[in-house]
């Protein structure tokens, strides 16, 4: 190989290489563009959802709550967009039946970790004995029971002797670390001890979160959707199956609901009530989730549509610099063939 042809094979790699860094330079603007434009447009998705959503419910819930009296707590949490709503969130209410639900969700969460067997059979005794709500207390003392029929029964017909029988197993002072650990600001494990809007919110959006990857999670989930108690969440949504646990204390004038809707969107939700008639807070309880459940699929179908604009502006993008980069590519491909020959 002479001088020259050194030369030529220099000058052509040097050819090759500045073509490189056209190529790089350029597609990286345009990837640049991209993306700025697709995150730009995230970031409106975002703020609109956010400023809106406050807004709307405030405008539809404000007239209505002013209206009916009482105390009313409200916990939103959309379970796609995390975008959330709430109204007096941490004040205080008494617990009543709410706190069976994050009992039953430790129990699968142990189950799930081979730390508890869900087919142990427990024994009812006369000290598990508490009136009020559930079947057990039909059966007779000495009666069997599979922790998993007693998780089914304290949800299912919120039975008072299956959470009795079920903390017993666990012990209250366990149970009481496992709603911290969720961030719980509230831990008693007692029904006359207070919790949350906020409280309800975390115990119903880890539901969620375990029914997405385990079984027992899937059944746990089941069991609320098949509870017996229906008269308020349930009643406010009409187009969407309801996952909730109620918990209710009428003489005391207290009445909750808590849950999953089952939406195309789906969110948790999370109200509580004081200083309503057992059959008045029903029909708030209904009317609030109404309001809501409004202003959610009102708010998520202009959410789509902005981000529909957002996919418009990328695909654009993207079939303005595809072209552009095959070309780049060709002509890179021409320079190496050259050098090559």
């Amino acid at each position: 190989m002479n001088s020259d042809t050194i030369f030529l094979l220099g000058k052509n790699s040097y050819i090759v290489q500045r073509s490189v860094h056209t190529v790089k330079y350029i597609v990286s603007i345009l990837v640049s563009l991209t993306l700025t434009c697709w995150f730009y447009d995230v970031e409106i998705v975002k703020a609109q959802s956010t400023i809106s959503f406050q807004k709307d419910v405030e405008n539809k819930l404000d007239p209505y709550l002013n209206k009916v009296g009482g105390s009313v707590s409200i916990d939103y949490i959309n379970l796609k967009t995390h975008e959330q709503y709430a109204e007096k969130s941490n004040k205080p209410y008494l617990a009543a039946s709410t706190i069976k639900l994050p009992l039953a969700l430790y129990i699968m969460e142990l189950a799930d970790a081979n730390r508890i067997d869900l087919q142990q059979e427990l024994t009812y005794k006369a000290d598990h004995y508490v009136g009020g709500s559930g079947i057990i207390q039909n059966q007779s003392i000495g009666s069997r029971f599979t922790i998993s029929d007693l998780v089914e029964k304290a949800i299912k017909y919120s039975d008072n002797i299956a959470f009795a029988m079920l903390k017993e197993r666990i012990g209250s002072q366990n149970f009481i670390n496992y709603m911290q650990n969720l961030g719980a600001t509230n831990s008693s494990p007692q029904a006359y001890s207070f919790t949350s809007s906020h409280d309800l919110a975390i115990y119903a959006e880890h539901v969620d979160n375990l029914s997405r990857s385990s079984d027992n999670g899937k059944r746990l989930k089941e069991f609320l959707e098949e509870t017996i108690y229906n008269e308020a969440l349930p009643n406010g949504v009409s187009d969407a199956t309801v996952a909730h646990k109620v918990g209710m204390m009428p003489i005391n004038l207290v009445s909750h609901d808590y849950g999953i809707i089952n939406d195309q969107t789906p969110y948790v939700l999370a109200i509580m009530t004081y200083g309503f008639s057992y059959n008045e807070s029903n029909k708030v309880i209904a009317k609030v989730s109404e309001l809501i459940h409004t202003v959610h699929h009102a708010h998520n179908k202009e959410s789509k549509k902005i981000i529909l604009e957002k996919d418009a502006i990328f695909t654009a993008a993207f079939v303005i610099s595809r072209p552009i980069y095959s070309k780049l590519l060709s002509f890179n491909k021409v320079e190496i063939t050259t050098l090559v020959d």
